[in-house]
């Protein structure tokens, strides 16, 4: 997105002046491949900086459809997002996904749905494992850490964990509990860090 190759450097400088900020496993993001990022959310800050550790990679994110009112609506698609209903299983936002992946983007999601304050995953949705299993996208796993301890006269270390990439693949066809497990196998890899 326009966003990140543009003002990449601008919001790297920012970054590095807002906090010490430690990136490791750059090595491990595909420079091609479909790529499917999870990370942990903590803070409205984790899209920029994930867009940003991800270049030269384009990344577009998954995001709950409640945020997208007019202005806020608009500032999300500048920056890579599109809607996903999180009540039902939202056809349109997997085409999306599938468009996305298929035509050389990253995408971005955070399962949890929800920004958590604490560092471990709490609940989260199943889309990412599905969407990796039908698009047969790589997963790269990121656990962030610090950033939501940014705030004006405090410069916190925020560390960005970057995962070597898998792939899921499940034991025959893809049921409900085989997605469960699924689930679970890409939880456990966030939560490795």
């Amino acid at each position: 997105m326009w966003f990140y190759r543009s003002l990449g450097p601008i919001v790297k400088a920012v970054f590095w002046i807002l906090c010490d900020l430690r990136i490791l496993g750059r090595e491990n993001i595909p420079p091609k491949d479909p790529l499917i990022v999870v990370a942990n959310h903590q803070s409205w800050l984790d899209i920029i900086l994930l867009g940003m550790v991800l270049l030269p990679r384009t990344t577009s994110f998954m995001a709950k459809e409640e945020l997208f009112l007019p202005l806020w609506g608009w500032l999300l698609r500048r920056l890579g997002a599109f809607p996903v209903s999180r009540s039902r299983i939202d056809r349109n936002a997997l085409k999306v996904a599938s468009e996305m992946l298929h035509s050389g983007w990253a995408l971005g999601v955070f399962p949890e749905g929800t920004r958590r304050r604490g560092g471990e995953l709490e609940r989260t949705f199943a889309g990412a494992a599905f969407i990796a299993f039908h698009c047969q996208a790589h997963i790269l796993p990121v656990g962030i850490r610090g950033i939501k301890e940014i705030r004006p006269f405090h410069r916190p270390q925020v560390r960005v964990d970057i995962g070597p990439p898998f792939t899921i693949s499940p034991d025959g066809n893809l049921t409900h509990s085989e997605l469960a497990r699924l689930n679970e196998e890409l939880k456990a890899k966030i939560v490795s860090f």
